[in-house]
């Protein structure tokens, strides 16, 4: 005995037809009458008699059809408080680690119906068309030739890419540098941050050019040697953040000057998600002009005071 023949023989008994329950079960007469008779065997009773065109069900049947009840409102049951979980839960996407700074209360509580997810730049349009993702923090890199007019886009902040360059290096004091000059002179690589280095090698295939890395580190390494090495790295205008985690010597950063060296980060949701998480993307988009207005003070090299925003993991 099993939920199935338990379903089937529920929508018999309303019915009290064979034919009419196989055409409402989409299945064939022999089959069902096949099945019914299995039934009946298995419990040694007769379930139904024949009054004329009709089926009458018997004692013995309306016990069973008790228990079938019974069985059907529970799997029912279940299936609504299922889905129900699932309606109500949604996934945020992004295409690197931004949520320590622009999540409000990050640390304090996250909504217990809210996902949070790092993956790869260019797997956020199929996570965001396909509707897993309710939103998504991201340019539009891999969204700018898709049809998203569905899909709300608020911008959040302006990203742009800068060589830091150590102490005594030829590039120190220069306020930009286009990136076809870098040509093979050695970098370092931050190997930690995957949404930093898909948007340095993003970059550099949209430039045509292949950049020397003469090291590459972890961040625990790289917490420990950073100051010591002697190549230049890629870094985002979002250390203005948390300037504590970086050297004042603004002489250090060069702004890079070519195709995607600077982006627009925005979120990206579907029209229908904005009542399930309104709070959310509003507590986004109100911290995202506090974080710009940093990035534009650093992009002008103006003195800016100690944010107070602490995101050292992840940092880059």
């Amino acid at each position: 005995m099993d939920s199935i023949r338990l379903y089937r023989f529920k929508v018999i008994a309303e019915c009290e037809s064979i034919s009419q329950a196989a055409e409402g079960l989409h299945i064939s007469q022999p089959a069902l009458s096949m099945m019914l008779k299995d039934m009946e065997g298995e419990l040694q009773c007769k379930l139904f008699s024949r009054q004329g065109h009709r089926l009458k069900i018997t004692e013995e049947g309306k016990r069973l059809l008790e228990v079938a009840n019974t069985v059907c409102s529970v799997i029912n049951a279940a299936e609504q408080e299922f889905k129900s979980n699932a309606s109500q839960s949604l996934n945020l996407y992004s295409c690197d680690y931004y949520y320590h700074a622009i999540m409000p209360a990050f640390d304090e509580k996250i909504p217990s119906n809210l996902f949070l997810h790092v993956v790869p730049n260019k797997d956020i349009p199929p996570h965001l068309l396909e509707r897993m993702a309710a939103g998504a923090i991201c340019d539009d890199y891999y969204l700018q030739h898709v049809k998203t007019e569905d899909i709300v886009k608020r911008f959040l902040f302006q990203e742009d890419l800068y060589l830091y360059v150590p102490e005594g290096h030829h590039w120190e004091g220069r306020d930009s540098i286009d990136v076809s000059e870098i040509g093979n002179t050695p970098l370092f690589c931050y190997s930690s941050n995957e949404g930093l280095s898909e948007w340095v090698n993003d970059m550099a295939i949209l430039n045509k050019v292949e950049f020397n890395y003469a090291m590459a580190m972890d961040k625990t390494l790289s917490a420990m040697y950073m100051n010591n090495i002697p190549y230049p790295r890629f870094i985002s205008s979002r250390v203005a953040w948390n300037l504590d985690s970086v050297p004042h010597k603004q002489s250090c950063f060069v702004s890079l000057k070519g195709a995607y060296t600077q982006r627009d980060i925005c979120l990206w949701y579907h029209k229908h998600n904005y009542s399930s998480f309104r709070e959310t993307i509003d507590g986004i988009c109100a911290r995202s002009v506090e974080l710009n207005n940093y990035i534009i003070c650093f992009r002008g090299k103006i003195d800016i005071p100690n944010t107070g925003i602490i995101i050292k993991h992840f940092f880059s």
